[in-house]
């Protein structure tokens, strides 16, 4: 959006220079896009969802093998001192 907004200004700066016009700033507020870039935006942020999700699946196991290790140690220093 931004790089089209930069174009856009700086083809309107050129064609109204030359009469006195001034522009500061341009504003897209509804663009619309390919239907097929706006697959490819929606697949790509479900795509790194899906990733975000799957460390956070990973983080939650590991922390879990973490836990029953230590655990499986204090049984067994139970069992030794018994």
């Amino acid at each position: 959006r931004q790089k089209i907004q930069d174009a856009v200004m700086e083809e309107l700066e050129k064609s109204l220079r030359a009469k006195g016009i001034v522009i500061e700033n341009v504003m897209l507020k509804d663009l619309k896009l390919p239907e097929s870039l706006s697959k490819s935006i929606e697949m790509k942020a479900q795509a790194e969802q899906e990733s975000a999700r799957m460390e956070f699946v990973l983080t939650r196991e590991k922390q879990e093998a973490e836990r029953k290790a230590i655990e499986a140690q204090g049984i067994a220093n139970f069992q030794r001192i018994v």
